[in-house]
């Protein structure tokens, strides 16, 4: 009997024991981890603030110009091909020529007979000066005449022997002009027929030289003044004519060579043959684009940032950019900013003067400008949590003493995908935690 007590005794003290054994067990069960923390060190360094933008490999749409001839006429070669690159005042097309060729003979032509007509001026000024001693000549006589009675108009065939002489010095003057191919033929001729007419004059006044004749003398006398005055009016407008003509057959000369050398088609800048619109054979005008050259594809890509980011972007910025089919990396550089704003996507455009290594033009790739840099203390992006409850910035500094982690509230003045840059409550060389500080927000955690 004494036996089965103890054996009961010895059974409950067993039972007892694995109940205890159990509720601990289920005690630790129910109690959660720790988290698992990984610690970085807060740096004092500098922080790339950087703007994100995505795009297309390429130069702007719209970029492109269509060239098309400042003449009309046949096209008579395209002297390039699609895809070729060009520089500057290089030929792409020309016109058959051959009308604007005669244009231009024809027009020097007509140059260098009205400049031989005016003769830098020496030919109009030598006849209006002829005609102005003509005037005096004939002017003086009459007034002798006119004062001097019968006796004067019987002297008066020495004063048309006068005129006789002055008409032959005219004459030698016209000569020498011509000569010299500065007067023309036709001014020699006049010249001529004025000296035959006076010496006509002449003779017939000899033969009116008695008393009965001096009537007659000065109703001549007035007649060649008369005529002198027409003669000098004549010669001042020829000198404005000549001139005009001079002037207008230069001008008809430039205008000629200008059409003969537009009949070429060249590019304005620098770039690439996009399309060629017209073919040789067929008729091009001034509104008929012939060919379209646009910028240099070759290290050209073009970013779409949004409008308040691109504010910072400025000319020489580095780029960061990405292939996005193959995540192909490259460094390039902001060549350009469009100063606009699209109205519907509210983005700008940034060109870029570098794409990924392989990529093609159209191709999609995203790109990273830094703007600034600026310094700070740097933390793992990770370290940063958001408090859900108060909104505040915390990270949590690991105690000196390693035995757990304090809260801390900070100020970020920038971040990306993996750096930090705290601006206040953090010092450089103190450990934070980089990964699992959310988890310490937590009660247990704390």
């Amino acid at each position: 009997m004494r036996r089965w007590i103890w054996m009961a005794v010895l059974v409950a003290a067993l039972v007892v024991i694995a109940l205890i054994v159990r509720a601990r067990h289920d005690s630790r069960a129910a109690t959660p981890p720790p988290p698992e923390v990984t610690v970085a060190v807060a740096k004092s360094g500098y922080f790339d603030v950087r703007v994100e933008g995505q795009g297309r490999v390429g130069p702007p749409a719209g970029s492109s110009s269509s060239l098309a001839f400042a003449v009309s006429g046949t096209i008579a070669a395209i002297d390039v091909h699609v895809g070729e690159h060009v520089g500057a005042g290089q030929p792409l097309a020309h016109l058959d020529d051959t009308q604007y060729s005669l244009a231009v003979q024809q027009a020097i032509g007509d140059a260098r007979s009205a400049s031989s007509n005016y003769g830098g001026g020496a030919v109009p000024q030598a006849a209006l000066q002829s005609a102005e001693e003509r005037v005096q000549l004939t002017g003086d006589y009459l007034h002798r005449l006119e004062t001097g009675g019968g006796a004067a108009a019987v002297a008066g065939t020495s004063q048309a022997d006068l005129k006789v002489e002055a008409d032959k010095r005219a004459l030698a003057r016209e000569q020498a002009l011509y000569a010299g191919g500065i007067a023309a033929a036709k001014d020699v001729d006049a010249a001529r027929s004025q000296l035959a007419a006076d010496e006509a004059d002449a003779s017939a006044l000899h033969a009116k030289s008695g008393g009965s004749g001096a009537g007659a003398v000065l109703v001549q006398a007035r007649a060649d003044y008369a005529q002198a005055l027409a003669d000098l009016r004549s010669a001042q407008a020829q000198v404005g004519n000549l001139q005009g003509q001079a002037e207008h057959a230069s001008a008809a000369l430039a205008q000629a060579e200008s059409d003969e050398s537009r009949t070429v088609l060249r590019a304005p800048s620098d770039g690439v043959v996009v399309q060629i619109l017209k073919h040789a054979g067929e008729s091009a005008d001034s509104s008929t684009p012939v060919i379209e050259v646009g910028p240099s594809a070759a290290a050209s890509t073009t970013l779409y940032v949004a409008a308040a980011d691109a504010v910072g972007v400025r000319t020489g910025d580095p780029v960061q950019l990405r292939l996005i089919r193959s995540a192909s990396d490259a460094g390039a550089k902001v060549s350009a900013v469009v100063p606009a704003i699209d109205p519907t996507t509210q983005q700008t455009t940034v060109v870029v003067n570098g794409m990924p290594d392989g990529a093609l033009p159209g191709d999609a790739v995203r790109g990273e400008i830094i703007v600034s840099r600026q310094r700070g203390v740097l933390v793992p992006a990770t370290s940063i949590v958001q408090d859900p409850q108060t909104g505040k910035t915390l990270v949590f500094v690991r105690r000196k003493d390693g035995s757990g982690f304090d809260a801390r509230e900070v100020v970020v003045a920038g971040s990306d995908a993996s750096v930090a840059d705290i601006s206040s409550g953090l010092q450089p060389g103190e450990p934070v935690a980089a990964h699992g500080a959310y988890e310490l927000m937590s009660p247990s955690g704390s």
